[in-house]
């Protein structure tokens, strides 16, 4: 008999959960593609962009615009479509504002599938 994981009281993921969230086929990204949606209530957008899987928020800190409308740009960088507000999309660090950033989290791609770890993010912005 198998039993399910351990859940706290308000039904929080375990650590196991997180540390490989399915997001999507790799057939779903293809090269320039953006897309966005909730893992666990937390709004994560994947990119892939010259040649590589990008996980970052969704939402950009200044008027919490999706960024998978965004435009991607050379040199690995994504702009809000709402304000421009350019990203770099490995530290999710604003290009124009020294204090907004983006959280970034680890990204896999093996056996045809996208997966996110949410258990921390990869530059210290919380979850």
């Amino acid at each position: 008999m198998t039993h399910a994981p351990d859940r706290t009281s308000d039904d929080t993921p375990t650590d196991a959960e997180l540390a490989a969230v399915f997001y999507c086929t790799s057939d779903e990204l293809p090269e320039g593609k953006v897309l966005s949606k909730l893992l666990h209530r937390v709004p994560v957008a994947v990119a892939r962009h010259e040649g590589t899987v990008f996980a970052f928020g969704a939402l950009c800190p200044h008027a919490h615009a999706d960024m998978s409308t965004g435009i991607l740009e050379p040199g690995g960088g994504i702009s809000c479509e709402m304000h421009l507000w350019r990203f770099d999309l490995a530290s999710g660090r604003c290009t124009m504002m020294d204090d907004a950033v983006l959280p970034t989290w680890s990204v896999t791609e093996a056996d045809g599938a996208i997966t996110v770890d949410l258990r921390t993010t990869t530059n210290g912005t919380g979850r």
